[in-house]
C-alpha cells in the first residue's frame, strides 16, 4: 500500500531511524493499564473503517475471468481527508474508487488514468480535477467530467525532483496547485477552463524535510542548514511568514539524526498554526505558535516517560500516543495549559455484537461489546489529521482499515475532577463533535444543584453571553453585506449564517436562553420544589448578564422570573428590578402585573408605566375602561383616533362606564368628547344608529337639555334618579 502523509522527505542513505530506549512507563501509567480504567477510553474508533485488499493475485470468477493478478494502490488526500484507490486487473483500464467515511463504503469516480504508473493521486477542492504525479519529475491532470488529461506540469529546474503534491484550500475560481521539491516549492493555478497550469511563484529552497496544513495552505521546510522557513499559500503566490531555528527550553534540535523529523508536526488548533515538537528522550511536548511574525514557545507539557509518540488533533484537541505504553494523552491549550485534561488511557471502539443464546425463535439481540485497542499500535500508522491505517488487523484476508478518530465526551465528563466543573464547561463549549449541547446543559443543571459560586456561575454566563452575541452581530453582519451587494454569488445571509447552536469564528457551542430556560433552570425545579430561593439568584444574574451584553432578554426567561419572584411573594424585588429595568418590558408582564393588585397594590401602576412605555395605548385602555377610569382613557388618545373603532373601545363603551359611575361631570365630559369626534370625522355632533349609542342620547337630552346643567343628579331611563355626590374640588 502506498500513502502520502502530509510530513515526507526524500529518502537519504544511510540515515536509519533511531530507536528510543524502551522505559518502565511511570506509576500513573502503568495504573491505568492495570486497573479498571481499561473499561473507558477517552479517544475512540469509528464502529465501521475503510478496508481493501493489498495486491493479490487470487482470482476473482466473476470479474476477473482470466485469473490475471490484481494490483491494487492506494493514495491518503490530506485535502479531502479520504482515501484514493486505484485497482488494475492485468492489463485492463485501471478504476478509481473513492473512500465515503459515512457509509463505510467506497464510491466508484469514472475517470481516466492516462499512464499505468502512478505516483500519486490527489483530487482538487472541486472535485472536478484528479492529480496524477506519474514520475519523480511530471504531474498531470485530467477532468474527472470528461475523463481526458487537460494538462501536464514538470518541475521547472532540471535538478528538481518532486517529493510532494498539494491542491490548495481556497477560493473556487482560483484553483492552486503546490509542488514541494528538493530544491523549494512551485506555486501554480489552474486556468479556468482547466486547459493548463499557469505558473505563479516559485520558492528556491534546499529542502530536507517539509510539512504541508491543507486547511489552512501552510508550508514549514527545514534547509540543509537546519533552518526552519513558514510560508503561506495566498491567492497571489507564497508568502514567507518566518524564519526560526528549533529551540525549547535550551535543548537544541539534534538535526543530524533523522529520527528526530518524526518527533515535528505542523498542525492547526483553534485556527492558528502551530509547530509541536516532542522531545522523545526527555518525554517533553513543546508547542510553538506564530506571534507578531515570530516562531515562538507557548506551551510545554510533560509527558511522564521517554518513548515513541505520534500526534493527532481531533476537535481541536492535541492527543499524543504513547507508542510503547499503547496510551493516548489529552491536551487542550484552551482549557488547560499545563497539564493534560485527562489521565492516559488506550484507544479503543465500540461495536454491536449479536447475542447467541437469545430466547425465542426471533432474530438475536445485539448487545454493545467495547474492546480496547491495546496490542495494534505496532501496526498503525496515523494520518492527519485524525485517522489511522491499520495493517495488523486481518492478515489472513490480506485487508488493510482505514479509522476515524473521535473524542469519547461522555468518558471524559466522567473521569474529570469534580472541582473543577467550570473548567470542564469550558471545555464542552469549545468542542464541535458529540453530545456536547446537552453534556453542557446537564454539567450546568448539577452544579447549581450542587450551589455553585455565584461568581462562578457568572463568569460562564457571561462566556455564553458572548458567544450569542457575536452570532446576533454577524447576522447583522450579513444581512447588510445582502442588502449592499457585498455578498458573494450564489451565497445568502441565510446560508452565510452560522449553525443555531455553533460559531465557527470563536469555535464555541451556541447556548440560547431557551436551552438555559427549558433544560436548566425548569428541570432543577422540577427536581426540587422548594428550589424556587436557590434557582432565583442564577436567574437573576443568567438575566443581567444578557442585558449587559445588549442581549434581548426572552418572555421566557422573564416569565421564569416573575414565577420565582411571585412564588416566594417577593414583591418588593420584583418592584426594584423593574424600576432598574433587569426586567425587561413585555405586554403580557404589563398585563400580568396589572392582575396582582389584589396582592401588592403598586403592582397596577407598574403594569399601567410598562403599557406606556411600549406605546400599547389599546390595551392601557381597556384596563382603565375595567377600572372604571373613563377620564384617564380618553386622555391617552385625540378624539380622532382609529383606536374607538375597535371592539370593546367603542364609544358606546366608554358612555355606559360612564353611566355605571353615576356622576353627571363624568358623563357631560365623555358625550362631548364623542361629539367633537363626530364632528370631526362627520361634520355632525349626531351619532348614527350604528353607533348604538340612542339610551345615551336620550339621558343626555333629559338630563342637560331640558334641566339646569347645574343639577348634580343623572336620570336614567330605566333606573329611579339617583342622588350623585357633588365633584370634589381639585386642590391644584
Amino acid at each position: 500500500v502506498e500513502w502520502s502523509p502530509a510530513r515526507e522527505r526524500l529518502p537519504s542513505p544511510g540515515n536509519a531511524k533511531a530507536k528510543p530506549a524502551a522505559r518502565r512507563p511511570p506509576p500513573c501509567l502503568s495504573l491505568a493499564m492495570t486497573s479498571g480504567m481499561l473499561t473507558k477510553s477517552h479517544v475512540q474508533l469509528c464502529k465501521m473503517p475503510i478496508s481493501w485488499e493489498v495486491n493479490s493475485t487470487k482470482p476473482d470468477t466473476d470479474e476477473n475471468p482470466d485469473k490475471q493478478p490484481v494490483a491494487t494502490q492506494v493514495f491518503y488526500d490530506t485535502l479531502h481527508e479520504e482515501l484514493i484507490k486505484l485497482t488494475r486487473v492485468g492489463d485492463s483500464a485501471a478504476t478509481v474508487t473513492i473512500s465515503d467515511h459515512t457509509n463505510s463504503t467506497w464510491v466508484e469516480c469514472d475517470c481516466g488514468i492516462p499512464d499505468k504508473t502512478v505516483v500519486r493521486m490527489k483530487f482538487s477542492a472541486t472535485r472536478n480535477f484528479l492529480a496524477l504525479q506519474v514520475n519523480i519529475r511530471e504531474v498531470k491532470v485530467v477532468d474527472v467530467r470528461q475523463g481526458l488529461l487537460v494538462a501536464a506540469r514538470s518541475c521547472r529546474s532540471h535538478k528538481s525532483r518532486i517529493t510532494n503534491v498539494y491542491w490548495c484550500k481556497g477560493p473556487l475560481t482560483a484553483q492552486q496547485f503546490l509542488f514541494v521539491t528538493n530544491t523549494g516549492a512551485e506555486l501554480y493555478a489552474l486556468k479556468p477552463q482547466g486547459s493548463s497550469l499557469k505558473h505563479l511563484k516559485t520558492v528556491q529552497h534546499q529542502t530536507r524535510y517539509h510539512w504541508f496544513v491543507n486547511s489552512s495552505n501552510w508550508l514549514l521546510v527545514v534547509d540543509l542548514k537546519h533552518i526552519f522557513s513558514l510560508y503561506q499559500v495566498q491567492p497571489k503566490g507564497l508568502t514567507r511568514r518566518c524564519k526560526f531555528e528549533l529551540n525549547c527550553h535550551g535543548t537544541n534540535y539534534n538535526a543530524q539524526n533523522e529520527a528526530y523529523y518524526d518527533q515535528i508536526s505542523l498542525v492547526e488548533m483553534y485556527n492558528e498554526v502551530m509547530v509541536v515538537y516532542i522531545n522523545e528522550q526527555k518525554g517533553k511536548l513543546y508547542i510553538l505558535g506564530l506571534v507578531n511574525e515570530t516562531m515562538t514557545q507557548k506551551y510545554v507539557y510533560d509527558l511522564y516517560t521517554a518513548s515513541k509518540y505520534e500526534v493527532s488533533v481531533i476537535d481541536n484537541v492535541l492527543v499524543v500516543h504513547n507508542m510503547i505504553a499503547k496510551l493516548a494523552v489529552l491536551f487542550d491549550i484552551r482549557t488547560e495549559p499545563h497539564a493534560a485534561i485527562a489521565a492516559p488511557l488506550p484507544i479503543a471502539y465500540d461495536h454491536y455484537e449479536e447475542d447467541k443464546k437469545a430466547d425465542g425463535g426471533g432474530s438475536p439481540r445485539r448487545t454493545r461489546a467495547h474492546h480496547v485497542q491495546e496490542h495494534k499500535y505496532d501496526h498503525w500508522a496515523f494520518l492527519p489529521d485524525r485517522y489511522v491505517l491499520d495493517s495488523s488487523m486481518s492478515r489472513s484476508e490480506k485487508k488493510n482499515y482505514l479509522w476515524s478518530m473521535h473524542l469519547d465526551l461522555n468518558a471524559i465528563m466522567h473521569s474529570w475532577p469534580s472541582g473543577k466543573q467550570a473548567l470542564l464547561v469550558n471545555f464542552l463549549l469549545k468542542r464541535h463533535e458529540g453530545p456536547s449541547h446537552q453534556l453542557v446543559l446537564g454539567v450546568l443543571r448539577s452544579m447549581i444543584q450542587e450551589a455553585t459560586g455565584l461568581q462562578t456561575m457568572s463568569r460562564l454566563f457571561n462566556l455564553m453571553h458572548s458567544v450569542c452575541y457575536e452570532v446576533q452581530l454577524h447576522k447583522a453582519n450579513m444581512a447588510r453585506k445582502a442588502l449592499d451587494g457585498e455578498l458573494p454569488e450564489g451565497k445568502s445571509p441565510k446560508g452565510r449564517s452560522p449553525d443555531s447552536k455553533r460559531i465557527a469564528s470563536q469555535g464555541y457551542l451556541v447556548i440560547s436562553q431557551h436551552d438555559i430556560c427549558a433544560e436548566v433552570f425548569r428541570k432543577v425545579l422540577g427536581d426540587d420544589k422548594k428550589g424556587a430561593r436557590r434557582v432565583l439568584p442564577y436567574v437573576i444574574e443568567y438575566a443581567r448578564g444578557a442585558s449587559r451584553h445588549f442581549l434581548k432578554v426572552t418572555p421566557e426567561l422573564n416569565q421564569l422570573m416573575i414565577d420565582l419572584l411571585l412564588q416566594d411573594n417577593r414583591f418588593v424585588e420584583l418592584h426594584q428590578y423593574l424600576q432598574y429595568h433587569v426586567l425587561q418590558d413585555s405586554k403580557e408582564f404589563a398585563l400580568e402585573l396589572i392582575s396582582l393588585q389584589k396582592r401588592y397594590e403598586p403592582a397596577y401602576q407598574l403594569g399601567l408605566d410598562m403599557l406606556y412605555r411600549l406605546s400599547a395605548f389599546t390595551e392601557m385602555m381597556k384596563v382603565l375602561l375595567e377600572h372604571d377610569q373613563v377620564l384617564e382613557a380618553l386622555q391617552l388618545v385625540p378624539h380622532s383616533s382609529a383606536v374607538f373603532q375597535e371592539k370593546g373601545l367603542e364609544p358606546a363603551d366608554f358612555l355606559n362606564v360612564a353611566v355605571k359611575i353615576k356622576r353627571s361631570s363624568i358623563f357631560f365630559t365623555c358625550y362631548r368628547f364623542f361629539q367633537a369626534r363626530n364632528q370631526a370625522l362627520r361634520n355632525s355632533p349626531v351619532f348614527l344608529p350604528d353607533d348604538r349609542c340612542e339610551r345615551f342620547v336620550r339621558i343626555y337630552e333629559k338630563n342637560f337639555r331640558t334641566r339646569p346643567e347645574t343639577k348634580p343628579t343623572l336620570d336614567l331611563d330605566d333606573a329611579p334618579t339617583p342622588t350623585l355626590e357633588a365633584p370634589t374640588p381639585s386642590t391644584s
